[in-house]
């Protein structure tokens, strides 16, 4: 990987987390949730866990601090994301291997299958990328990387139901308008990516990024009911939302 050895990747690192932050205000909630189930159904003590779309690395980043023997594998397609991370976080010690690789294709869960099985995968705000058709065969492969007994999470903003009726009309916006008011000033989403155009060492990554997303829209039309129907289909015993605040969710599914 390339790229300008005066970037300050780590303040670039902390600069996407405040962005996310300000973008999703109940995120660290969303993430110390995760990190107790995981303590559940591990007694403690998680083996090997999935960080499925990474991104930077910010869920990664919690399981190692969280869990001192955890080993993690995090995985994403964005070139610049992944570079922000790994040239920040390193290999935890050892502990954390970076993959690069797109989950709309067939190959991503091959390599994996060496670490496996995985105790738990978590994904954050990351899955909405997907069709619903890419979501079910990215859900069939994680069924059988997953041990028994093992956890699958996902938190993101899902629609509490059916696309058209009123209850989900009314859930987003509303979650939106209360957000805003959630604090009082921060970076957008839109606003970090116009910096990022701007920083020289990012120039490579950039043009790798632009490829691999060429013509590729959001979906953010899936809702939960859908990916617990998804995930059960897929082989998994249970799904259920664990926690919701509107339409902002945690899909949890047991193996």
């Amino acid at each position: 990987m390339e790229a300008s050895t005066q970037t300050d990747w780590a303040r670039w690192w902390q600069r996407f987390e405040d962005q996310q932050a300000f973008h999703i205000p109940r995120r660290e909630q969303r993430f110390e949730l995760m990190l107790e189930l995981v303590s559940e159904i591990t007694a403690g003590a998680p083996r090997m866990i999935l960080d499925l779309a990474c991104g930077t690395g910010a869920i990664s980043a919690r399981v190692l601090k969280h869990f001192s023997s955890a080993r993690v594998v995090a995985l994403d397609a964005d070139p610049l994301l992944l570079g922000i991370g790994q040239n920040t976080l390193g290999d935890g010690d050892g502990r954390l291997t970076w993959i690069k690789a797109d989950l709309r294709g067939d190959g991503w869960s091959a390599r994996l299958e060496d670490v496996a099985p995985f105790d738990a995968v978590l994904s954050s705000t990351a899955l909405h990328w997907l069709d619903a058709g890419d979501v079910v065969k990215v859900y069939r492969h994680l069924a059988a990387l997953v041990r028994p007994g093992g956890l699958l999470l996902n938190a993101e903003h899902l629609l509490v139901g059916p696309p058209g009726t009123r209850l989900t009309a009314l859930t987003e916006p509303l979650r939106r308008r209360l957000d805003a008011g959630a604090a009082s000033s921060g970076e957008s989403w839109e606003a970090w990516w116009r910096a990022a155009e701007a920083e020289p060492g990012f120039s490579m990554l950039l043009a790798e990024r632009a490829r691999v997303f060429e013509g590729h829209p959001h979906h953010e039309h899936i809702g939960a009911p859908f990916h617990e129907a998804a995930l059960q289909q897929a082989g998994f015993s249970e799904a259920a939302v664990v926690w919701r605040y509107l339409d902002d969710s945690i899909v949890a599914a047991l193996r």
